[in-house]
């Protein structure tokens, strides 16, 4: 019984640990200045180089929080943002970026995934015509660049970007950075809901079967139980 118990406690610590969220502060721009840019009904945004709270600004430095607004400004989104109700637009040339308070351990994967989007624009109004798809990185300070992949989402929408890194030698104890960039020319790039997680999953099964394996083993521990409470 101590064995399986044992056993018990060891698979759902293996599950827990499988993936590991690292935290992003502001991770989807939910906290923000005023915005008191009005771009049409309950569509509002910050001047270009508005603070976007703790993350950092590089480049052009130009870009700032935006909520467009749906369905009521349907001139820019087709689908609401992918969470809440506040993303954040890059001009060309202009990087946003944030130290997460992660460091690179051997062997452990690493997966950044940012929803990306593409403003339709309209001429003559924010953010002054169509927008482009803008760049993911998951870095490592003064180590490896990894840059983030996805299919290119369609006017008026979000798609999902993502890099994956696994822990070099030379990487080790380095900090790792999300960067978001806009592109070298073209409208604003937007995202949305930036997420980060370790993974070890070096001969750990993957989380379907290691659920399985814990519903087994829980299974095992009431039959017993129940078994020598009838004795």
């Amino acid at each position: 019984m101590r064995l399986t118990r044992a056993l018990l406690t060891g698979c759902l610590l293996a599950v827990a640990a499988n993936a590991l969220p690292i935290t992003v502060l502001n991770s989807s721009f939910e906290i923000a200045p005023p915005l008191t840019n009005i771009c049409g009904p309950s569509c509002q945004y910050d001047s270009g180089g508005s603070l976007v709270p703790f993350w950092t600004y590089g480049g052009q430095q130009t870009g700032g929080q935006w909520q467009p607004g749906f369905p009521a400004t349907p001139n820019f989104f087709s689908t609401v943002p992918p969470d809440g109700s506040t993303i954040v637009y890059l001009s060309p040339n202009t990087t946003l970026s944030q130290t997460t308070p992660a460091a690179v351990a051997l062997g452990v994967t690493y997966t950044l995934t940012v929803d990306v989007g593409l403003n339709m624009g309209v001429a003559g109004t924010f953010p002054g015509g169509p927008g482009s798809v803008g760049l993911v990185f998951l870095q490592i300070i003064g180590g490896s660049i990894v840059p983030a992949s996805g299919a290119a989402p369609p006017p008026g929408f979000f798609s999902t970007f993502t890099a994956t890194y696994t822990g070099l030698p030379i990487d080790v104890g380095k900090p790792i950075e999300v960067l978001l960039s806009g592109t070298v020319s073209g409208g604003l790039s937007t995202f949305d809901d930036v997420r980060l997680v370790d993974s070890n999953l070096a001969g750990v099964p993957e989380p379907g079967s290691m659920a399985l394996i814990c519903t087994g083993l829980a299974a095992i521990v009431l039959f017993r139980r129940r078994l020598t409470a009838r004795r």
